[in-house]
This record gives structure tokens, C-alpha cells and sequence, in this order.
């Protein structure tokens, strides 16, 4: 029989809430909950965290569980075995913002609070045309995040420190400004929009660590180890790294280094983030439709396929790192590094994970190197193409009669929905020109690249191979 997770029967000693966090996935839960628990054992950070959930659960483990749960660390880490647990005491649960407005005002409100973390995907920075609302809040994460400031605003309390953990370009940047649109369109004074400048610090990040979803495996393990039963666990690999560009007086309220974490203040995170988005999270999409097509189910699983081995590797090497500007000695260092954290053999990331949202990734993480390659080249990069065939054969929602899951905004599904509907073959020009899909890009223009993903869906189709030839 297994202990249950409580504060009371665990006398966890209480916090004041510091962070108000935006998203109550794996990967918070695993890199950013677990650096402020380690900050607060180490330093003088002494906060919580309250996270904020968009969609309502009849099923929330963090809450049954009082916000406890365990991180299992595991993997390989300079040729040694790590396998450590630790319980993460730092969240106090969380609060459904669109069934409980009264309990985000208060939240929203509190005056220990001093920073903002998210993470909401590569989609979730984004602006919705909608009615301010005087009993209710935003659909999406910048409009609540809106709401919140405007709530601190009038009960002229301190601005806050956000730490955006979304894998976008300038992501600090952007939300600031997808906030300032809110506040403009909500008809909202002068004097908070500019105290949204002046008060309130929009860092743009860089995060790094691979967290793959809860498994039984995972849970089962944990009991084992702790006498508990944790169904809100989650396992991590032993690399992490955050990037953060903020004012110096940011690194003394977060004192992730004096607690020796993997945190860099920087004045400019722009080559951490490309290498990174580039290699380590360009393959994970690069290999995603395919291998899922394939009948994997995990990174690991997939990785030990030579095939897709031999694609990822030569992907990275001959399609990724020669549109990069950095060193290529470090890019091919850094390239190793990521394969053997892809082929962790206690990991078990779940394809269906990365699959969340694809086209906005493949927009982040692989349409830059496509189209820098074919500016340097005047050719067609073929595992890019051939990635893209994977997505769009993924796209259609089953695959000799397998079903699939496709997880992302209703418009993109209809419009792969439709173009398989009216046959891929004659509406794969359209859909490659569709603007709306590939920011502002029509693929057509790219020489043989249409020819190319035509090719890579019909061998699909067949069932046959990935092509590894360049």
C-alpha cells in the first residue's frame, strides 16, 4: 500500500506565491518548478507557485495531490549514469481561469507575486479579436495575462518579471507587444499601457530541456522509490539550460546561479536560441510524422531504427548546420551532444507530445533552414521536403486504416482536411502556396520542392522507405 502526497501528512512548510504560472504541463513542471524548488532550498528565493489552467479537468492530479509531486531525473550525463528523484514542494496546485474569474482576480492581486512563467506552445503568444469583459477573462494566454496586469494596475501594485518559456523568437518581445494590442483594442488607459513599459520586465528566453509526457513506467518507479503513489510525476533528462536576457537586477530575484543551475543572464540570447531550435528541435519535427507513421511511438523507439538514425544525422549535417552562422566545429559538438540526448534510454518522449501543433513548428524549427538552404544553394534541402511529406500525410488523420490524432487549431486541419478531400495530388500546389499556412511563403517558388514532397507522399502511400539519399 502507497503513501498519499499531502502537505499535512508531509508538513511541508508554507510559502509565500512568487510565480503565477501560465501552463501545467510536463515541461514547467519538470524545468522551471523544479529550478525554483532547488532555489528554494539553496537561496533566499522563499516563493510558490500558483499555475493557471485554460482548460477545466475532472481529473487533476497536482490538485488531489496538493500540488506535490516527484521529478525523476534519468539519463546519461558525461558518459554517467544519473538516477535521482526529487519531490517538488514549490506549487501550491492550480486555478481553472475560465471557471473561477473571482479566484484569478484574487490571485492576480497578491502582492508577494513578482514574476510570470509560461509555456502555451509556439501558438500561444497570440492575439484574438475579442470584447473586454467585466466578469470574465481572455481565451487566449496574453489576454489573461492582460487582465492580470490591468487588475495589479489598478490596485497599484508593482509591475512583474515574465519569463516566457515558448520556443518563439524574441518571445518576451512579442508578448509585450501582443499585450499592448490587447490593451488597445480593450480601449484600456494611456497611463497602464505605458506602466506595462515602464513597470513590467518582458524577458525573452531560451529553454532547453527535454521532458517527455507521464507514463506508468514513470509512476510506477517513483512509488517504488518513495513508498508514494504519484500520479502527477514526471521524468526528465539530466541536461537542462535556460537563457535569460533581462536587467541585471533580474539575476538577484532569481537566483538560479548562486544555487549553481543551468541559468545564463545574457545580453543576447540569439545564438543559444538558433542552434537549439534549429538542430535539437528541428530533428524532433523533422522525424515526428514519419516516425509516428512508421508505428513508433517514442524518440528512443524511432532512434533505433537506422533509417530514421541515418536521416536525422544527415539531416542535422549536411541540411542544418550549413545555414547556420556559428563556428562548425561547435554546431557539430553540439549535434553529437543532442543524439545522445535523443537516444536517452530511460526517456520515453512521446511522439504524440511533439505532434502538438506541428505546422507552427515546422514553422519555427524547419522552414528558416529550408528556405536559408535554398538561398545558398538554389536547391531543395530533401529531408526537409520529405519531413513535410510525413507532416501532410500525417495531416489527413489516418494511414492504411490507422487513425491519428491531430492535435491543432481547427482552420489548420480543415484546410489539409480539404485538400485531401479534392486529392492531394492536385491541391499539394495550392496547399503549398497557402500563405496563411507557411508565414507569408509560397513553397511553389522554391525550385523542385513541390516535385519533391509529391514524391515523398506517394512513397508514403506505398509504404516505402525513407529515402536517405541527398
Amino acid at each position: 500500500m502507497s503513501n498519499r502526497l499531502t502537505r499535512t501528512t508531509l508538513k511541508i512548510n508554507s510559502r509565500p506565491i512568487k510565480v503565477i504560472q501560465f501552463g501545467s504541463g510536463n515541461f514547467l513542471r519538470g524545468f522551471a518548478d523544479y529550478m525554483i524548488d532547488i532555489m528554494n532550498d539553496l537561496t533566499s528565493f522563499n516563493g510558490n507557485v500558483r499555475i493557471i489552467q485554460s482548460v477545466s479537468s475532472s481529473d487533476n492530479a497536482i490538485n488531489r495531490q496538493d500540488g506535490l509531486y516527484h521529478v525523476l531525473v534519468k539519463g546519461l550525463s558525461k558518459g554517467e549514469t544519473v538516477s535521482e528523484i526529487r519531490l517538488i514542494t514549490c506549487v501550491e496546485g492550480t486555478l481553472q481561469a475560465n471557471n473561477d474569474f473571482e479566484g484569478f482576480v484574487t490571485l492576480a492581486s497578491l502582492p508577494t507575486v513578482e514574476f510570470v512563467i509560461s509555456n502555451t506552445t509556439e501558438s500561444g503568444i497570440t492575439y484574438i479579436d475579442e470584447p473586454f469583459r467585466e466578469d470574465s477573462i481572455s481565451t487566449t494566454f496574453p489576454g489573461k495575462l492582460t487582465r492580470l496586469l490591468w487588475e495589479r494596475f489598478n490596485k497599484k501594485l508593482k509591475g512583474i518579471i515574465v519569463i516566457p518559456c515558448e520556443l518563439i523568437e524574441r518571445n518576451g518581445d512579442m508578448l509585450r507587444e501582443v499585450v499592448l494590442k490587447y490593451a488597445s483594442s480593450w480601449l484600456l488607459s494611456d497611463d497602464f499601457k505605458q506602466w506595462i513599459r515602464d513597470e513590467n520586465i518582458f524577458c525573452n528566453t531560451l529553454v532547453d530541456r527535454i521532458v517527455p509526457g507521464f507514463s506508468s513506467t514513470v509512476g510506477e518507479e517513483v512509488k517504488e522509490r518513495t513508498g508514494y503513489k504519484d500520479n502527477a510525476a514526471v521524468m526528465v533528462e539530466p541536461y537542462s539550460f535556460l537563457a535569460i536576457q533581462a536587467p541585471d537586477f533580474v539575476r538577484a530575484l532569481f537566483p538560479a546561479e548562486v544555487a549553481n543551475l543551468p541559468v545564463k543572464f545574457v545580453e543576447d540570447i540569439s545564438n543559444y536560441r538558433l542552434r537549439k531550435v534549429r538542430i535539437l528541435n528541428g530533428a524532433h519535427t523533422a522525424m515526428m510524422a514519419y516516425s509516428y507513421l512508421r508505428g513508433f511511438r517514442t524518440v528512443r523507439e524511432a532512434l533505433h531504427d537506422k533509417d530514421i538514425e541515418r536521416f536525422v544525422t544527415a539531416l542535422i549535417d549536411e541540411e542544418i548546420i550549413p545555414t547556420l552562422p556559428q563556428p562548425v566545429d561547435e554546431l557539430k559538438s553540439f549535434s553529437v551532444e543532442v543524439m545522445d540526448r535523443l537516444k536517452n534510454p530511460f526517456l520515453d518522449h512521446q511522439l504524440s507530445s511533439i505532434a502538438l501543433n506541428s505546422i507552427d513548428k515546422f514553422n519555427v524549427r524547419l522552414l528558416p533552414t529550408l528556405l536559408e538552404y535554398f538561398k545558398r544553394t538554389g536547391k531543395t534541402p530533401p529531408r526537409i521536403a520529405q519531413a513535410l511529406a510525413a507532416l501532410i500525410v500525417f495531416y489527413r488523420g489516418q494511414y492504411h486504416e490507422q487513425s491519428i490524432p491531430i492535435q491543432d487549431n481547427q482552420a489548420v486541419k480543415e484546410i489539409f482536411q480539404n485538400a485531401w478531400q479534392a486529392g492531394i495530388e492536385s491541391s499539394l500546389p495550392e496547399l503549398l502556396a497557402n500563405k496563411t499556412l507557411w508565414r507569408g511563403n509560397n513553397l511553389n517558388l522554391l525550385v523542385d520542392f513541390k516535385e519533391s514532397v509529391q514524391k515523398g507522399i506517394v512513397a508514403l502511400l506505398n509504404r516505402e522507405g525513407i529515402t536517405n539519399n541527398a
